[in-house]
């Protein structure tokens, strides 16, 4: 018995899984946390993600100072298109017969096997230009489909 004098030893199951949810839980946040600040630290290279919809779901502070424009006014709230001269995109589509008209097609010219680096046009806040080295390549998930999109700027200086 599980009992000894009224006294409860011994607990199955639960207790355990909850605990084990919370210390994946803490990893977790742990991790993300770890990741931020390396990304945060990674001075002169700015970094942006997306979701597979374009969307614009980290903004590291390099990328900030790149383009002028802070995290909280991007985040889950613009795509790329914001900033990055839609001439090149149309380009690139040229080049890899995609057909661009909306931002989502648009997204499609990054869908490559790997990363590509390539000089990209930034129209900043104050709508001043730079061009930088960018490497972007497109996330994927355990079944190997697309989620998201990776850039990774170079910040000259």
């Amino acid at each position: 018995s599980n009992y000894k004098d009224g006294i409860c030893t011994r607990v199955y199951g639960t207790f355990q899984d909850i605990d084990a949810r919370k210390l994946d839980k803490i990893e977790l946040s742990r991790s993300r946390k770890l990741f931020e600040e390396i990304l945060n630290a990674a001075i002169g290279i700015g970094v942006i993600v997306t979701d597979i919809n374009g969307t614009i779901t980290y903004f590291n502070n390099a990328a900030e100072k790149l383009i002028g424009y802070e995290a909280h006014e991007v985040v889950g709230k613009h795509n790329p298109s914001l900033f990055l001269s839609v001439t090149e995109i149309m380009q690139r589509g040229k080049e890899q017969g995609v057909e661009v008209d909306g931002f989502e097609s648009r997204l499609k010219v990054w869908d490559v096997d790997g990363p590509e680096q390539r000089m990209w046009t930034y129209i900043r806040k104050d709508r001043s230009e730079v061009i930088v080295p960018t490497i972007v390549t497109p996330l994927r998930d355990t079944d190997n489909s697309i989620y998201g999109y990776l850039g990774i700027a170079t910040i000259p200086g």
